[in-house]
C-alpha cells in the first residue's frame, strides 16, 4: 500500500511500486508492467507470483494496482474482485439548490491468465448490480 503520497517520487519507481524478494535480492517491479483496475478504489496493490516449487524459483510475477476483495482460482485463469460505488450528479432537477447524485454499485473483475506459470493480465470489466 502507498502510505504517505508525499514520499512518492516519480524519478524512483522504489516509491511508488512494490517490492519483490528472491535469492538474487530485492528489487522493484517494472511499472510498466502494473495494471491498474478501471477506478482503484484504494492505494494498494495485489502482487500475484508464480513459483516453481522443484527449484524453489519465482517464475513471473504480475501486480494490480487497485487492490482486490476476492480472488478465484481456476486451472488456467485468477480473478480479482474489487467493488466500486461510481457517485453521478442528478440533473433532472433544475429548480433545486441541494445537489442530487446517484451511486451506482459495481464490481471490478480482473482476469490473469495463467500458463505455465508464465501470468498475463488478459482482461478487465465492470460488472453492474443487479438491479
Amino acid at each position: 500500500m502507498v502510505d504517505d503520497a508525499d514520499a512518492v517520487r516519480a524519478d524512483d519507481p522504489s516509491t511508488f511500486v512494490p517490492l519483490v524478494s528472491d535469492a538474487l535480492g530485492t528489487a522493484p517491479l517494472n511499472a510498466a508492467d502494473i495494471m491498474l483496475m478501471p477506478e482503484p478504489q484504494a492505494a494498494a496493490f495485489t502482487v500475484i507470483s508464480s513459483i516453481d516449487l522443484t527449484d524453489r524459483q519465482r517464475i513471473d510475477a504480475q501486480t494490480v494496482f487497485g487492490g482486490a476483495q476476492d480472488v478465484y482460482l481456476t486451472r488456467d485463469s485468477l480473478f480479482l474482485t474489487s467493488p466500486s460505488h461510481v457517485t453521478s450528479p442528478i440533473t433532472d432537477f433544475p429548480d433545486t439548490r441541494t445537489p442530487f447524485t446517484s451511486v451506482a454499485a459495481t464490481t471490478d473483475l480482473t482476469r490473469i491468465a495463467l500458463d505455465d506459470g508464465q501470468l498475463t493480465a488478459a482482461a478487465q470489466a465492470r460488472i453492474p448490480a443487479p438491479s
